[in-house]
């Protein structure tokens, strides 16, 4: 059977991490987890070290490598898993401009890794207030800024023809189950048979 491909979307501080974390006891699949703290911490950088209107290069490097890692690793991997999609090339274009998004089609592997997202399981997560916490490692968020991003995120998802389901509830339970029921239209298998409540 073709492998299935899940990405978990958004803006920081949107509870994807959350969200990965309540999802894990649900699904038989291979999960890859968090790529830009490692990222950060092999550079031994600090936030204001990445700040896009202080340094644009050194945040346009954190973001490519992010987004190389993401396809290495879901190329590497033939199994099914979980990643976490065109973010780096949203906040490249979204804080330095269009030109620099560019560069980031020119990441080894991009291209064709966009082609695969079309036969993925793609969730957006909508940001809400409540999730807004400063970790004093990723930018500082706002409410405007993660709506805005959100947007963008659509917009690059529309783009590409990448087909995406919204997940809009801020409720944790209601973002699991709504995750679930969509999986067990197309592979029940994936499913655990506990995966009813958190």
């Amino acid at each position: 059977m073709e492998t299935l491909r899940i990405y978990i979307c958004g803006a920081h501080s949107t509870g994807k991490t959350t969200l990965l974390n309540d999802l894990k006891q649900h699904l038989n699949i291979y999960f890859v987890e968090e790529i830009a703290r490692s990222i950060i911490r092999e550079h031994s950088w600090r936030r204001e070290d990445f700040l896009p209107d202080v340094h644009p290069d050194t945040f346009k490097q954190l973001n490519k490598e992010i987004l190389q890692a993401q396809v290495n690793i879901e190329s590497e991997n033939s199994v099914r898993g979980k990643g976490k999609g065109l973010d780096p090339i949203v906040y490249v274009e979204y804080y330095i401009g269009k030109e620099s998004e560019e560069e980031m089609y020119q990441v080894n592997g991009v291209k064709e890794w966009l082609k695969r997202m079309k036969t993925a399981m793609v969730f957006v997560l909508y940001p809400h207030i409540e999730c807004i916490s400063d970790d004093e490692v990723r930018l500082p968020p706002t409410i405007e800024d993660l709506n805005q991003f959100t947007q963008r995120l659509e917009n690059l998802l529309n783009k590409h023809e990448i087909m995406y389901h919204k997940i809009i509830d801020l409720d944790r339970n209601k973002r699991v189950d709504c995750i679930l029921q969509i999986i067990k239209q197309y592979r029940p298998e994936l499913v655990m048979k506990n995966a009813d409540t958190l």
